[in-house]
This record gives structure tokens, C-alpha cells and sequence, in this order.
């Protein structure tokens, strides 16, 4: 295990406070309870983005910027380098967090779904010792991973099904790919005081958009133009997970027949409903653009469920700076989600 700083940060940004324990996994439940940057940056394959949030409550949005990526600066991938041209995304980083004016060194940063893996590991005990747990999960992993369990850091959280039912949410990044987008961001003069996924700043967007959705069934999927994540929720807990690598260029504006999207939603349906005997009973979507609505209710026919957007907009009630709705929806969702979600 890799022992220093990089393993207690990453993934921790879900100790912000409870409602969000069963949605992001992190280090240290209930040790401590950090004060969390209000500022974040994300790095995608196709733009990087910032955001600054007000330090008083309740911590309104107070500027966000996106710059575009060329293509090819940052390829994500968790089993290969992710950053192909480190002073292409030197240039764009600066730009984004100029304009959204980040004072404080610390901020926290998001990363391509893709970038980590992902698993759930059931147990029927736990060991005594949080060092035990680690070493358990290393060697549940180990052969699933593209990589040497040496180089891997990991962070998990263990949600309690019933008394002698656990799942241990477990998240895994090569320290190599972990280490690119610290460097990329201390080389512009930040430090990343916490890591996670772009798909959880989601969830926590989900969170704060439908108070209700832990008492359903509930399927999350994100589209991004080379990826795309699913996440299922049965009363709050995460029970099933799946980021795939695919170029989804094709999508923007959406493409007349929906159907080759539905077929990648589909399998999660069929594999929740075969494993737990139940319907998934909502769909939240994020990802696409404005005007986009005709496309969903053809999935929500698809899919015989209802569909619904998640919405940044919705959550903030106001735009700030020089963005549209449709951009913030995009490029800011994951950053707005994280920023409000432990506010």
C-alpha cells in the first residue's frame, strides 16, 4: 500500500457531511471532519473547469470558467498514462482558474471517471483493524486490476447492508496516473487537497436536485464525450457501478435514434432486475445538451421508467459570470455537485 499522503486525500470528499457517505467512498469515516477547499477544478478529456464558492453560508457559487482541451492533451484511461501533453493542459489550467479568480492554494479536483476503477466488494465480516480491511481488499482486487497491486492507492467506504451484509465500495487509481494530475495542478500553483471521481460530484448533484431518491430504485448514467458511467442506488446504497471508455463524439447535438444510447443503459437494467428482483424504478441522466428533451422521454420509453435531467442550473437558481445553462449542465455539473453537495 502506498503509504503517504496521496492514499488518506483521494476520494475524500465525501467526509462533508452524512447524506453523502453512502454516495462517495473516502478514507477515514468518522475520524475527523475536514474544513473542505471552496474551490475545485475538474479535468476532463475535452476541458478543464474551476469553480469558487463563496467561504460563508450558504456558500453561493461565486465564479466558474471552462477552457477547452485540444484533443489529445489528456487521454483518460486507468491503465495508461492520462496526460499526453502536459503544457497544453499547463496553458488551459491557467486560463480557467484565472478567470474564475482561485485565491487559496488548496482546492479540490476532479478526474475523469475512467482515470480509476471502481468496485463493490461484499463481505460477511469485517476484520478488526482498518489495516486488516485494507490488506482484505488489496488481495479481493488484485487480479482484476491492469496494473501491480504496489503501485495501486486506494480509498473505500463500507455501507452495512444488515448486520453480517457489508459492501465495501472501493476505489482504485494507479499512483502514476494520480501523481499526473497533482503535478499538473502544482504546476500552476495549486495543491489538491482532495480527489475524487467526476461521477460522484454527480451524485451529490442528484442529491441536492431529489431529496426523495433514496427511497426508489434509482439509475444514474453520465455521458461524456469519451466515456460514459453508470451507478445504481437501492435505498441509498450503491449496488452496482460501471464507467466505459467509448467515443461518444457522435452525441453532440444528440443523434436522431436514441436507441444506440439505450443499449448501453440497458444491460444495467437487466443485470439489477436478474440480481435483485426489482425494477429500477427512476433514471437521472447527465450529460447531454439543451434541447435534448425529445431524446430522454425516447429512453424514458426504452426504458419503461421515468427519465429526468439532472440539472446544475436548477440547483444554483443562478448562473454566474459569462455561462449559459447549457455549459454550466456540461462542463460545471460534477464541480457544482461536489462544491454545494458539502457546503
Amino acid at each position: 500500500m502506498v503509504r503517504d499522503e496521496r492514499t488518506a486525500r483521494f476520494s475524500k470528499i465525501s467526509e462533508a457531511k452524512p447524506i453523502s457517505f453512502r454516495l462517495i467512498p473516502h478514507a477515514f469515516k468518522n475520524v475527523f471532519r475536514p474544513v473542505f477547499p471552496r474551490s475545485a477544478v475538474s479535468i476532463s478529456a475535452d476541458y478543464v473547469a474551476s469553480i469558487r464558492v463563496s467561504t460563508r453560508p450558504p456558500h453561493p457559487v461565486e465564479n466558474c470558467a471552462y477552457t477547452p482541451l485540444p484533443a489529445g492533451v489528456v487521454v483518460p484511461s486507468h491503465a495508461k498514462p492520462n496526460i499526453s501533453d502536459p503544457e497544453g493542459l499547463h496553458r488551459a489550467l491557467k486560463q480557467a482558474i484565472q478567470h474564475t479568480g482561485l485565491f487559496h492554494k488548496e482546492v479540490n479536483l476532479l478526474i475523469p471517471d475512467v482515470s480509476a476503477r471502481v468496485f463493490l466488494v461484499s463481505l460477511e465480516s469485517l476484520p478488526g483493524k482498518r489495516n486488516e480491511l485494507v490488506e482484505l481488499l488489496r488481495f479481493k482486487v488484485k487480479k482484476s486490476l491492469p496494473f501491480s497491486i504496489d503501485e495501486a492507492v486506494l480509498s473505500f467506504q463500507v455501507q452495512t447492508l444488515a448486520p453480517s451484509r457489508f459492501e465495501v465500495i472501493l476505489t482504485v487509481i494507479n499512483q502514476a496516473i494520480l501523481r499526473e494530475y497533482e503535478n499538473a495542478m502544482e504546476a500552476v500553483g495549486l495543491e489538491p487537497g482532495f480527489v475524487t471521481v467526476e461521477h460522484f460530484g454527480i451524485a451529490h448533484l442528484l442529491d441536492l436536485q431529489a431529496r426523495d431518491w433514496q427511497s426508489r430504485s434509482t439509475l444514474l448514467f453520465r455521458l461524456a464525450p469519451r466515456f460514459f458511467t453508470t451507478s445504481i442506488y437501492h435505498q441509498g446504497f450503491l449496488r452496482f457501478y460501471r464507467s466505459m471508455e467509448k467515443d461518444y463524439s457522435s452525441l453532440q447535438p444528440p443523434p436522431a435514434n436514441p436507441e444506440m444510447l439505450f443499449d448501453e443503459i440497458y444491460p444495467s437494467l437487466v443485470y439489477y432486475q436478474d440480481k435483485f428482483q426489482k425494477r429500477i424504478e427512476m433514471i437521472y441522466v447527465s450529460g447531454l445538451p439543451a434541447g435534448s428533451e425529445g431524446f430522454w422521454a425516447a429512453i424514458q420509453k426504452l426504458a419503461e421508467c421515468p427519465v429526468t435531467e439532472i440539472r446544475a442550473d436548477r440547483a444554483m437558481g443562478a448562473v454566474p459570470g459569462k455561462l449559459n445553462a447549457n455549459e454550466m449542465n456540461q462542463m460545471l455539473a460534477p464541480l457544482i455537485g461536489v462544491e454545494l453537495g458539502i457546503a
